[in-house]
């Protein structure tokens, strides 16, 4: 019995996460593990998370504030983020301000396995699905 309950699992666990630039794999909850800003590379202290919703909207978890917006992703590896919205409780890391600029300024995605790579003219992000 234990042994089709790991494999059960380990089954639900491969194909939660698949390797394939597959724009409707996209939506989940994402945790950022690293950002590269004008090829300075920044690891976040804190768990910021990025979920993308099945309707094309995005919302960001920074240190203190929330941001929202909408992003579009096409099967060939492109994907565009509007304007983000924030709240501005108080003052975010300067790893969270980078995030949102990479974001607004993406235009590549590479999905492999577990792990999301958003690129832009001025930098990159890996993303670890959570979900």
């Amino acid at each position: 019995m234990k042994t089709t309950l790991c494999g059960l699992a380990l089954i639900a666990a491969l194909a939660a996460c698949q390797s394939d630039n597959d724009a409707q794999l996209l939506p989940g909850q994402w945790q950022l593990e690293r950002l590269t800003f004008s090829g300075r590379e920044l690891r976040p202290s804190k768990n910021y998370i990025l979920k993308l919703e099945p309707n094309q909207s995005a919302s960001l978890r920074l240190d203190v504030n929330n941001c929202s917006g909408f992003y579009r992703a096409e099967q060939s590896g492109r994907i565009r983020f509007s304007q983000l919205g924030c709240t501005e409780a108080c003052c975010d890391s300067e790893v969270a301000e980078r995030w949102v600029q990479m974001l607004v300024g993406a235009n590549a995605y590479d999905l492999q396995g577990c792990m999301l790579t958003i690129a832009g003219g001025i930098g990159m992000v890996e993303l670890k699905r959570q979900n």
